[in-house]
């Protein structure tokens, strides 16, 4: 025993060294012994009732001349406000740069004035984006009530002077903030 005492490894003694690594391993046991478990307890809700927006994704306007005017009013845009999308906007934007062959080029969506376009309660209303004299790129509205929205679609230009295609953009959203006011 007393031998084995006056042992050295790399200077340092045996039993020094033998007592560090059985404190190391009885302690490392004992922590292996704390543990902790953790309950996340959450809520999951279903999916947002915002609504739906219902457009023709293409509209063709026929007989358009250089140079001319020319309007169509022929289109419906139906807008069906859920639950969760009362209080957002509908926002109506005119991409810039697909009006580029036109002089002027305004697309306008409203309510009219007859109840049976909006839902019970909600007052009428008329977005209008446009290009031209007075260029309005966005415009929003809030919508108040849930339900359905029929707006009449309305779209009036006058024609550069060349002749061609021209694929104008239009996008309608429902956003929770309103477009910047020019």
């Amino acid at each position: 025993m007393k031998s084995f005492l006056k042992k050295r490894w790399h200077s340092l003694p045996i039993n020094v060294m033998t007592a560090l690594l059985v404190f190391t391993l009885v302690a490392g046991g004992a922590f292996a012994y704390l543990d902790t478990a953790q309950t996340i307890t959450q809520t999951i809700d279903s999916a947002p009732e915002y609504g739906s927006i219902v457009a023709d994704n293409f509209v063709t306007l026929d007989n358009v001349v250089a140079g001319e005017e020319f309007s169509d009013t022929s289109h419906v845009v139906v807008v069906e406000v859920g639950t969760d999308g009362v209080g957002k906007y509908l926002c109506l934007r005119l991409i810039e740069a697909t009006v580029d062959p036109y002089d002027k080029y305004s697309v306008t969506l409203a309510t009219g004035i007859l109840a049976g376009n909006r839902p019970a309660g909600s007052s009428p209303f008329t977005l209008n984006v446009r290009k031209g004299t007075v260029t309005i790129l966005e415009a929003s509205v809030q919508l108040t009530h849930e339900g359905t929205y029929t707006l009449a679609e309305s779209i009036l230009g006058t024609a550069g002077d060349d002749a061609g295609e021209a694929n104008v953009r239009v996008e309608i959203t429902l956003e929770d903030d309103p477009v910047p006011v020019p």
